[in-house]
C-alpha cells in the first residue's frame, strides 16, 4: 500500500535532518477516519495502458476478472 502522510506530517517526513528511525516509523500511521475510501473499479484499471477519468467510476459491486486464455484442463481430461 502506498504511503499516505496527511499535511502536518509533511514537514517531518521530508526533512534531512530527521534522521531518528523511531521518530519517522511513528509517522507511518493509517490516515484518519473518514479521510480515504476503498470501493470497486472497472477492471481496466489494472492495465497501465489504460489511462482517463473512467477508471475512477465507482462501481455496484466487482468485475469478475476476464482470462483471454482458456481454463487449465482437468486432471481428468489430460
Amino acid at each position: 500500500m502506498p504511503l499516505m502522510l496527511t499535511e502536518d506530517r509533511w514537514d517531518a517526513w521530508l526533512s534531512p535532518e530527521n534522521t531518528d528511525p523511531d521518530e519517522l516509523r511513528g509517522l507511518l500511521a493509517p490516515p484518519p477516519e473518514g479521510l480515504m475510501r476503498a470501493y470497486p473499479v472497472p477492471t481496466a484499471v489494472s492495465n497501465v495502458r489504460n489511462n482517463g477519468p473512467e477508471l475512477l467510476t465507482e462501481l455496484e459491486g466487482p468485475e469478475e476478472a476476464r482470462s483471454s486464455e482458456p481454463p487449465p484442463a482437468r486432471q481428468d481430461e489430460a
